[in-house]
């Protein structure tokens, strides 16, 4: 399996992580980075550690499969190459799409680049997609047959129903701190909150990303002290806020299907999003959650104060949310993901 280096901060990582976990019966695993973020040289260090060992491996250790996690950017140039050179070596190859701006990001590229990297799509063995939305994307601007396309939701370590964790009037993010994510948007809807709301309940931003961008923006609200933007943390404290919040909300610009989200929703916590990637076929408008349109923040504002106001509207959504991703759980993920791999083999 090829992906971001186990450190790295984001959510291939954290799959990665999770898949790693795993005991797969007569499956030897063996994950390799192929980058990591400490460093611009190590975005690409690890990619020419893969490609010069190449050789070797693929003469005395060739893999029956070679799982390639990409995203977009450089990232889609780095795993093509090794596309290619695991096709040459005879191995199947599995490409794993967890792009949240693939859409944005392909049409800019040189027509001979997108020729490249659709025909290169479709010289692999499978394509892994996130939601049925990047599927028929997929199909439909690369011309890959949705028979060699699969979708294999985000999954999630579902936690114990039972906590002793005392829940705090807390409305949580996480995620890449920046546009994308709508992580202004949301700083600008909390600054519209009556004070009588933002008095008794608290904003807590965490993640990595435009940090200190996030904390001028909170300290120039009308009451800075209700937003606090911890950035980067550790996953102990991380679990700590997530269990402890009332509410979750992501109001992302684009998004493949966050693992943040299903974490909160494993929580049973109530959530505010927007209806980009796979989140519409997640989530139900009203049923398990709240739906706003991205960069809206006059409705991310509304969204907020009236589930603030309506603590049963909180606790119904809580339930529906933690109900609706019980079938993203690790183990059904474990064996969706077994079973593709031996579709590949053909077995």
């Amino acid at each position: 399996m090829l992906g971001p280096s186990l450190s790295v901060k984001g959510g291939i990582s954290s799959l990665e992580r999770m898949i790693d976990e795993q005991n797969f019966e007569d499956v030897n695993l063996e994950i390799l980075p192929t980058m990591h973020d400490r460093s611009l040289i190590g975005r690409f260090s690890h990619w020419l550690i893969r490609l010069i060992t190449w050789p070797l491996r693929s003469i005395f250790h060739r893999p029956d499969i070679v799982h390639i996690h990409f995203s977009h950017g450089a990232s889609t140039v780095r795993k093509t190459t090794l596309l290619w050179l695991w096709k040459i070596s005879g191995s199947k190859v599995i490409l794993h799409s967890h792009s949240s701006s693939f859409q944005s990001f392909f049409p800019k590229l040189p027509s001979p680049l997108r020729w490249f990297i659709s025909f290169s799509f479709r010289k692999a063995d499978m394509l892994i997609v996130l939601s049925e939305s990047w599927k028929s994307y997929y199909s439909l601007t690369m011309r890959i047959p949705e028979s060699r396309i699969n979708i294999l939701s985000t999954p999630v370590m579902l936690p114990s129903r039972e906590s002793n964790i005392k829940v705090k009037n807390t409305v949580f993010f996480s995620g890449r701190i920046g546009v994308r994510k709508g992580t202004f948007d949301l700083i600008e809807a909390w600054n519209l909150l009556p004070e009588e709301i933002t008095n008794e309940y608290n904003l807590i931003i965490s993640g990595d990303g435009e940090i200190n961008k996030a904390r001028r923006l909170a300290a120039s609200c009308k009451n800075p002290h209700s937003i606090e933007v911890v950035g980067w943390v550790s996953e102990d404290r991380f679990s700590s806020i997530l269990q402890s919040c009332k509410i979750y909300v992501l109001p992302s610009r684009n998004e493949g299907l966050p693992m943040g989200l299903i974490e909160a929703m494993s929580h049973s916590k109530a959530v505010i999003t927007t209806p980009v990637g796979g989140i519409p076929e997640l989530i139900n408008h009203g049923q398990n959650g709240i739906l706003v349109e991205p960069g809206n923040i006059e409705q991310i504002k509304n969204s907020l104060q009236n589930l603030i106001s309506n603590p049963s509207e909180v606790e119904r959504l809580s339930i529906n949310s933690r109900k609706s991703v019980e079938p993203l759980s690790m183990d059904i993920y474990k064996e969706n993901l077994l079973s593709l791999w031996k579709e590949v083999l053909g077995c």
